[in-house]
């Protein structure tokens, strides 16, 4: 049983460090700038805390239009809270290192905010590598 504690302990401090590491990361050599929009499509899946409907061909998440997901999860015994929004974002932003526009896209996996073409985003941009860019 020890050993299993430790373990925990083990896995909990080594991810302890990559946590101090990223955060780190992003203070030295990255900085906040905004971006625009430039495409947003929006998609729902149905999980609950144990259970997912899949897709029976991939056996992985089922994403689909959001009415649809609604009907699947009163089909299948979910509760409405149980469907979550996904967004795809693509989005410009200017480097600060070489002043050039660069495009990227993002999924968010649980889209809390409300995306739309034309609206600004914060992401952060490599401090000296253009183009290079984190979400957070």
């Amino acid at each position: 049983m020890g050993i299993v504690t430790n373990g925990k302990l083990l896995a909990a401090g080594g991810l302890g460090l990559f946590i101090a590491y990223s955060q780190a990361d992003l203070a030295m050599n990255y900085t906040e700038v905004s971006a625009k929009v430039t495409a947003v499509k929006f998609d729902c899946y149905v999980k609950a805390s144990k259970k997912k409907l899949v897709d029976k061909k991939t056996n992985s998440l089922a994403y689909m239009d959001c009415e649809t997901a609604k009907m699947a999860a009163q089909e299948f015994g979910y509760d409405d809270t149980d469907v979550k929004r996904r967004a795809a974002i693509k989005f410009t932003w200017v480097s600060p290192v070489d002043g050039s526009v660069h495009s990227d896209e993002h999924t968010d996996g649980l889209a809390f905010a409300d995306y739309g073409v034309g609206k600004p985003i914060t992401i952060y941009a490599h401090t000296s590598e253009p183009g290079k860019m984190r979400w957070n």
